[in-house]
């Protein structure tokens, strides 16, 4: 049996166009339908079962993936950070200035070793990995640092800050894709909502403290203006 090299439609030796897409046959004697596969398939240890991508269970049995040899990139990634920050020197106390900030608002080389080491971080593809290193970013987020008064007197924290909610905020979207029902992802996504909760707070405090004071002006006017009235 030939095929058409284009489409793979079967052909007679006699045929001299593919009936099914036109093509021109020439080669017969060359021409095989060949199978390429692409890629693995990942099937359950405990059932035999194929697994869709980004589970880390089996769907037909409930069997739970567990790979504790790639389970060390979040804990590599933290001793990364311990030595970056090892090699900061302690501040020197300086004469006070009255009229200059005492804090760095420059970043350091440390502060943008680590920065780049947690942009760069790869996000894990394994539960324990994914996990852990929500549990860390998630205490390593300060909600008061995005006040806009307060991070303008701290730049050097906010940029370390927003570093770790971008990377938070990409492996969250990994774990919803991949840890939808599970228990303990469901505790780290409760904490990841309310930090946010928190951080938008935050954002607008400087506006709800405009907003308190221009509404007690207003009160405070309508006051008068109404004892007035009474006393007129």
């Amino acid at each position: 049996m030939k095929y058409c090299k284009k489409c793979g439609e079967p052909v007679s030796e006699n045929d001299k166009f593919c009936g099914k897409c036109g093509s021109l046959l020439d080669n017969l004697d060359n021409t095989t339908r060949k199978i390429v596969f692409e890629g693995d398939i990942h099937k359950c240890p405990n059932c035999g079962a194929i697994v869709p991508s980004f589970k880390t269970y089996c769907t037909e049995c409930g069997f739970e993936f567990r790979n504790s040899q790639s389970s060390h990139a979040v804990k590599e990634f933290a001793e990364k950070l311990e030595i970056i920050e090892a090699k900061r020197k302690p501040n020197k106390i300086k004469k006070m200035n009255f009229f200059k900030s005492s804090s760095n608002n420059k970043l350091s080389d440390i502060d943008e070793q680590k920065i780049n080491l947690i942009k760069n971080f790869s996000v894990p593809n394994n539960k324990e990995d994914i996990l852990e290193f929500l549990t860390l970013s998630l205490s390593n987020i300060d909600p008061v640092m995005y006040n806009p008064n307060i991070a303008k007197e701290n730049p050097v924290q906010k940029a370390i800050s927003d570093a770790w909610k971008t990377k938070t905020d990409h492996v969250f979207l990994k774990a919803e894709m991949m840890l939808d029902n599970d228990s303990d992802f469901r505790v780290l996504k409760e904490t990841y909502k309310q930090k946010n909760i928190e951080i938008k707070k935050y954002q607008f405090k400087p506006y709800r403290d405009i907003l308190l004071v221009i509404v007690g002006w207003i009160l405070f006017f309508a006051f008068l203006i109404i004892m007035s009235i009474f006393f007129d």
